[in-house]
């Protein structure tokens, strides 16, 4: 399991996005996405041996501090305000 956001605001390069959740991750970022709900993607892969996972992190009234406008200013730790996803890769092997 870990966190993952776009590649311009990798805080831990453990958390980096593989091709799976890269996809993912921009089809949360779509203006047609819906932002509510349980909208997961997940993805059985690898002959069955492996189930994929990921939970977008939508952001409710009380994030906005930290994750929101304005563009290009930085969050309460230095980095940019960018929203991310929860990714889970379970494996049978």
């Amino acid at each position: 399991m870990k966190q993952v956001a776009p590649e311009v605001v990798l805080r831990n390069p453990k958390n980096r996005a593989d091709e799976f959740e890269a996809q993912a991750l921009s089809q949360f970022a779509a203006p047609g996405y819906p932002r509510s709900g349980e909208n997961i993607i997940s993805a059985t892969m690898e002959n069955g041996t492996v189930v994929r996972v990921l939970l977008p992190l939508f952001y409710s009234q009380q994030c906005l501090g930290c994750h929101s406008e304005p563009k290009g200013q930085r969050d309460i730790s230095g980095y940019p305000k960018v929203g991310g996803a929860i990714s889970v890769k379970i494996s049978q092997k």
